[in-house]
């Protein structure tokens, strides 16, 4: 037998090994806690929340998704995992009746339906309180109480049914007869209150409405005796590393000669104090009903850590795992894909893998690059107009969870990853394909010098990557402008962005319309020519949180266009324009961010030339500017010439279009932010046309609970 014939029997075995069936016990087995709901709530209450618990009673690993419900008024959360997790079922209110709703949790080839059966009866009848009693410094049967320094009442209420409840937060509102008189609607405390007579309003709340009022009056009456002293700490200033609440310990002393004396703080329960300035209260109560109050400020900064690129890109302990196919430089990658299944794979092995043309990976495929692997397109020349062309490529094929790791993938003509998912958006709502690329994995991967780093399909995962000078001349026009850039979003759901370093990188990176629930967290963003981070057209759910932005060109962070975002907790320094701009767009809730010697800090823009018009036809929603608040961000301002703080201003308004904005009509606001500035006697506020200084920025408003210090 010739030695040509052994090894082609050598081969054919070889290969036919690899597709044999793997046995029952080695396979992943989806399992599901519970797959029947049947929930009993109350109309119009949010009804009790479920969950369901997914494992995996294989032996492989289980990478499981979850669908959108077939009813509106269920949501779940979240939409995929791996191996074992636990979704929440929320259920919003709903009027009295019967509802079934399902979802399916899908691994592996198998759906499993869950089913929620909902029996909402109906809405509770209010109880009114026949009978109000006030407790702390008034006794039992005693209507009249002293207030030389301030008091602090209990209410609480005796109900028809012979029940008594304390009444506090939104269901008890005080109010008394003097003008000059104030309390304090979340502590109960009362102060400038004169001698004579005044009242407790008791108001009875059904959901958030109102059903009654019942005034109770009581006697007030100038204090005798001695004074009771408190004496507060300074105002303090901490550091949190990590962004989230951090523990402090404070001493407050009392003296006048009163025993026994009660000490009590408000508004927080607890040591640990969120970043921002917070203020503190401290009250003390003495046995003859003498009270006593001081404040001062917890001031928690938050310092993000630096974020090294050593942490990022490909890592020599990343290694091959056993049973991967090996792909040497100078072998076709295509023709391993197609000769393999799709739940292989391939080590690509330490050299340089020339290409010119796509990988089309298949669904469950992963490719792992030895330390010093890499893809690399020079000499890779396309005339694709659409621009898809990359060393990864999925453009409306239906590969799933593909996992790209430790490669260096650079000189692409295009991109370096591209996978997308068409769609259509009409009247507010899209329409995502399901047929296209899903759940993608890209970490640990050095990608540079493409025009686009990656484009992102839904719920890719995309962490731990170096991504850098992906930049080119223009693909659209003519011109000679510099665009690409590091990543792009595109009608994606549910892409994560986390610990990645990305600089040096062209105009065009952003999260496109519409891509909701895309979360970028962790990341370190720098040096890029044009914006750090920019979220464009309609995005919902979308969180910015705990990333380092710096010497971005452009905007460090720019929303535009979109909605229902949250923004916390970044490092933002040194930007060449505003360090964050929110522009034309709707609920937003801004804080907890550091920002520092950019142009402008935070600044509000609208546009009223595209108020209430749909966004390009695209989205079909219409765009406008509402409910976006900046509270407790630390702010410093730069010495360059016309740097400010933060702003409201606009673009195509005329005073009658922008009165709402300015107005406090659209509930655009800034509030208990700390200000360092260059001098205390400067403009660094602009609100619609006019610049403020700090007095005349309070005056509108903003900021009254806010801090300004001299840097």
């Amino acid at each position: 037998m010739s030695t040509r014939t052994v090894a082609t029997r050598l081969v054919v075995c070889f290969v036919a090994s690899l597709s044999l069936p793997l046995s029952a016990s080695a396979q992943a087995a989806l399992s599901l806690s519970q797959t029947t709901f049947n929930v009993q709530g109350t109309a119009d209450v949010s009804a009790p929340s479920q969950s369901v618990t997914v494992s995996n009673t294989g032996n492989r690993s289980l990478k499981w998704s979850v669908s959108s419900p077939n009813v509106p008024w269920m949501n779940v959360s979240p939409t995929a995992g791996v191996n074992r997790g636990t979704v929440s079922i929320s259920i919003s209110p709903l009027p009295q009746g019967s509802y079934t709703g399902s979802f399916n949790v899908t691994a592996s080839g198998s759906s499993i339906p869950v089913t929620v059966n909902l029996a909402i009866g109906a809405a509770a009848t209010p109880i009114t309180p026949s009978t109000a009693t006030l407790t702390g410094l008034i006794v039992s049967g005693q209507t009249s109480v002293n207030v030389a320094q301030t008091a602090q009442y209990t209410a609480k209420a005796t109900y028809s049914d012979g029940t008594s409840k304390t009444l506090s937060g939104p269901t008890v509102w005080w109010y008394t007869r003097e003008n000059t008189a104030t309390i304090d609607h979340a502590t109960g405390i009362l102060t400038g209150v004169a001698s004579g007579a005044a009242s407790v309003r008791f108001d009875y709340v059904q959901g958030s409405v109102i059903t009654g009022s019942t005034a109770y009056p009581i006697s007030v009456v100038a204090a005798g005796g001695g004074t009771l002293a408190l004496t507060c700490p300074a105002n303090m200033t901490v550091t949190s590393s990590s962004g989230s609440a951090v523990p402090v310990t404070f001493t407050a002393s009392t003296s006048g000669g009163v025993a026994p004396v009660t000490l009590s703080y408000n508004p927080l329960s607890g040591s640990a104090f969120p970043v921002g300035t917070t203020s503190v209260s401290v009250s003390a109560q003495s046995s003859d009903g003498q009270r006593a109050s001081c404040s001062f400020a917890v001031s928690v900064t938050y310092a993000a850590p630096s974020v090294s690129s050593t942490a990022v890109g490909p890592q020599a302990s990343i290694t091959c795992p056993a049973g991967a196919v090996d792909i040497f430089p100078g072998t076709n990658i295509q023709n391993y894909v197609n000769l393999y299944g799709g739940t292989t794979t391939f080590c690509l092995k330490a050299g340089t893998h020339s290409i010119t043309s796509p990988i089309t990976p298949k669904t469950g495929n992963t490719f792992v690059g030895e330390y010093g692997a890499v893809l690399d397109g020079t000499g890779w020349t396309t005339s694709d107009p659409s621009y898809t062309q990359a060393a990864f490529r999925a453009h409306n094929q239906d590969i799933d969870s593909v996992t790209i790791r430790n490669l260096v993938i650079r000189n692409m003509p295009q991109r370096g990853i591209h996978t997308y998912s068409s769609g259509s958006c009409a009247n507010g709502t899209c329409t995502f394909s399901t047929a296209g690329a899903d759940r993608w994995t890209v970490e640990y991967n050095e990608i540079h010098h493409n025009l686009t780093g990656l484009t992102a399909s839904n719920g890719m995962m995309v962490r731990n990557n170096y991504i850098h000078h992906n930049v080119g001349p223009d693909p659209y026009s003519s011109n000679d402008r510099l665009r690409g850039g590091g990543f792009e979003s595109l009608l994606a759901q549910g892409v994560v962005f986390d610990h990645n370093e990305i600089s040096y990188n062209g105009q065009m990176q952003k999260v496109a319309s519409l891509s909701p629930n895309t979360i970028f967290r962790n990341n370190f963003v720098h040096h890029n020519l044009g914006n750090g981070v920019w979220y464009d057209g309609e995005n919902p759910g979308s969180l910015i949180e705990n990333n380092i932005v710096e010497d971005n060109v452009g905007m460090g962070i720019f929303y535009e266009v979109s909605g229902q975002g949250v923004i916390r907790n970044n490092a933002i320094r040194r930007n060449t324009d505003n360090g964050i701009l929110i522009a034309t767009s709707h609920s937003v809730d801004i804080y907890g961010n550091t920002l520092a010697d950019n142009f402008r800090a935070i600044n509000f823009f609208v546009n009223c030339a595209a108020v209430n018009s749909p966004y390009g036809g695209e989205i079909g929603e219409e765009i406008y500017m509402q409910d976006v608040s900046a509270h407790d961000n630390t702010i410093t301002v730069g010495t360059r010439s016309g740097a400010w703080a933060n702003a409201l201003t606009s673009y195509s308004c005329d005073a009658s279009s922008l009165l709402p904005y300015t107005n406090g009509s659209k509930n655009l606001t800034f509030t208990h932010n700390t200000y360092y500035v260059p001098s205390l006697t400067a403009w660094y506020w602009v609100w619609g046309a006019a610049a403020e200084y700090w007095s005349q920025w309070q005056a509108l408003g903003q900021d009254t609970t806010g801090t300004v210090i001299k840097q």
